[in-house]
């Protein structure tokens, strides 16, 4: 329970077995958290994070796996809920660390949300559990709440969500 939230190894099948009411309940109780604790989605209604979590899906990174690389395109964020990643520095050739993520933290949400290619790398530095939004969940959230999911994009674009990322907080992607 402690690692994956279930008494299964396939969460998805867990979830599965579940009343749609408590399915919502459970994804809350694992996803809620990880969502509220991002400034640019912190104004967002219970029915918006209701809808948000069930959208996530876990995804597993190894040790040393890049699970973002420069330039890709940013069709999905992932937020960290255990291990750790590192945001690799795009000006160096050589593997520079600018930031450590780690369980609670967030990335990629400026490509999924404006449509920009990722500006640096991301590796596992160990094996690394992500919650994954993609491009097609949040377009599936956006049609369902166009008025919020404007104010998340204005949020994550506005002065005072820029001044939170200073060079010591960034996370580029």
């Amino acid at each position: 329970w402690e690692t994956n939230h279930t008494i299964t190894p396939d969460t998805h099948a867990f979830f599965k077995e579940l009343t749609p009411r408590l399915h919502l309940d459970a994804r809350l109780a694992i996803y809620a958290d990880l969502i509220k604790r991002i400034p640019f989605m912190q104004r967002i209604t219970r029915n918006m994070l209701e809808h948000l979590v069930m959208q996530m899906k876990p995804q597993i990174f190894m040790e040393s796996e890049s699970m973002m690389r420069k330039n890709d395109i940013g069709d999905w964020m992932a937020f960290v809920e255990q291990g750790m990643l590192a945001i690799l520095d795009p000006t160096c050739t050589r593997s520079k660390i600018l930031k450590l993520l780690h369980a609670g933290d967030h990335v990629g949400e400026r490509g999924l949300l404006d449509r920009t290619p990722r500006s640096a790398t991301v590796i596992a530095l160990v094996w690394t559990n992500v919650n994954v939004l993609s491009r097609d969940d949040w377009e599936r959230t956006k049609a369902a709440f166009p008025v919020e999911a404007e104010r998340v994009r204005q949020d994550l674009i506005s002065p005072a969500h820029a001044k939170k990322r200073s060079p010591r907080n960034a996370q580029p992607l």
